[in-house]
This record gives structure tokens, sequence and C-alpha cells, in this order.
């Protein structure tokens, strides 16, 4: 058993009347614009610094890395999301770093500590800490054209 059409027009015009009268009102185009989203993968054309490399550096020159990180990381967001992030979200990262050779490397090495901090500049998740990022993982795979970082960031 459903409800008429009349009656559906007038309670969602007088709900849209009470919030008109407080000024809360919210376009419903931004409502919808509102949805939940699952994931988001950011792709970074440039591996970022080994862990190794980043204690043995001044802080100055990690921060004009960091900063250039930053802005590949915004670069892609801005061009292929409209704003969707994960704040009050907890999330579960995959890095998938993709390299140009096939050599060994050591996996802990590869933290992802500047995307990590990058996601968080963005807005794209609330912190990098342990209460937000439920699981992080690091993959290693190669092609010999383009290395780049492949972060996909899923929510819980």
């Amino acid at each position: 058993m459903g409800i008429s059409r009349e009656a559906y027009l007038a309670i969602i015009n007088r709900s849209r009347s009470k919030y008109d009268n407080k000024k809360t009102r919210i376009n419903e185009h931004e409502f919808a614009s509102k949805k939940e989203i699952n994931s988001i993968k950011i792709i970074v054309p440039v591996l970022q610094l080994t862990f190794n490399k980043i204690i043995r550096q001044h802080w100055t020159k990690y921060q004009k890395e960091q900063k250039v990180f930053d802005m590949l990381v915004h670069k892609y967001y801005t061009e292929n999301y409209q704003g969707e992030n994960f704040r009050g979200r907890k999330v579960k990262i995959i890095h998938t770093l993709y390299f140009k050779d096939r050599k060994k490397r050591d996996l802990s090495n590869y933290g992802q500590k500047m995307m990590d901090d990058s996601l968080v500049r963005e807005g794209i998740i609330d912190d990098d800490n342990s209460n937000v990022i439920i699981e992080e993982s690091v993959k290693i795979r190669w092609d010999k054209n383009n290395s780049r970082i492949e972060t996909e960031i899923m929510g819980i």
C-alpha cells in the first residue's frame, strides 16, 4: 500500500518550507552528489622516495619532494574526482608500485609515507593513523615503460 502522489508532494512541500524558514535547506542536486563512494584510485607518475632515502636526507629536501608529490596527487585527484572523499570513514589502502626493472626490492622500504601524507593534505582521508587506515598493503609490479604508484582507497 503506497502513498498518493499528492500526499507525497504535500509532505515534501511542508518539509521544504520548514527548512526554508531555517535557511538550512539542501539543494537536491547537492544532496545527490554527496552519495557515499566505495573506492578511489590515485595514480602518480613517479615513485616516492624510499624510507632509507627519507631518513638520510635533510628535512628541507624531504619537504620539497613532499610538496611535488602533493601537487601530483592534487592534480590527479581534481582531474578525476569531484570532491569525493572518505572523511569520517575508516579505509583500507592498497599501494601498487610499478618499477621499470625486476630488481629485488625490500618491501618494507616502501612504506608509502609520502602518499599517505598527500592523501591527508588533499582531504581524501582524515588522518594516516591506525584509527583511520585499518589496513594498508604494498604490492610490487613491473612495467618497463611506465613506473608509477597506483593507490586504491576503499571505504569500510
